[in-house]
């Protein structure tokens, strides 16, 4: 009877650990919206001209940096009293290139206009996240944002993001800061050479060897 129970008892064990292996899910592939299971980092700081849409224009500290998890870029900054971080995905950072490189056509036959950057003339529409709040980033929602060219007091046409203020989810009532961010085109240059996709992913594999290195 003793044989019958020990054996019992090895057959479901054995049909437990199978199951739960069978269950164990394999590991996610990359894509566009997924890099590697491993927590965000930094690339760099800049310092860019801002201005709140009641402010004026600023020189803002911007730290940028990547999450792998989501393939999401984020520039991270304080405009007013909040912390404001905003993350594009990586299908609006090749729209932004899209919009940026319409710009630059503009700027080298100096055919852009002076007229006040309006929804009419965005060379293109995203949506991005954002976090903030005052003393952290307390706060999340989905927002818009446009692109368009304005002349600063320089006199020189940048590259302008203009994020707008959005509706916390469920109604709070609560709004993200409302500010655009200004890029001259060797600006612009450095970040797209820091978010260059292939090297972000290099730079992932490298923190994956380092962590599997035995």
């Amino acid at each position: 009877m003793k044989k019958h129970i020990i054996l019992l008892t090895i057959i479901i064990t054995l049909l437990i650990s199978t199951g739960c292996a069978s269950k164990e899910k394999p590991p996610r592939e990359r894509d566009e919206t997924y890099i590697a299971d491993i927590n965000p980092f930094t690339l760099d700081t800049y310092h860019w001209y801002t201005k709140k849409s009641m402010g004026k224009y600023k020189i803002s500290d911007f730290t940028v940096s990547f999450a792998p998890r989501t393939n999401y870029i984020f520039l991270s900054t304080k405009i007013g009293i909040n912390y404001v971080r905003v993350g594009f995905s990586y299908e609006e950072r090749k729209a932004l290139q899209q919009a940026f490189d319409q710009y630059y056509e503009e700027l080298n036959t100096n055919t852009i206009s002076r007229q006040k950057p309006n929804k009419k003339n965005t060379y293109y529409k995203g949506t991005a996240l954002v976090d903030w709040g005052t003393t952290g980033l307390s706060r999340q929602t989905n927002t818009f944002y446009y692109t368009h060219a304005e002349f600063l007091e320089s006199n020189k046409p940048y590259f302008r993001i203009q994020i707008m203020g959005a509706e916390e989810p469920e109604g709070s009532q609560v709004y993200s800061p409302s500010f655009c961010i200004y890029l001259s085109p060797a600006q612009w240059e450095i970040l797209t050479l820091a978010w260059d996709q292939e090297l972000l992913v290099d730079q992932t594999d490298k923190i994956l060897e380092e962590a599997n290195a035995f």
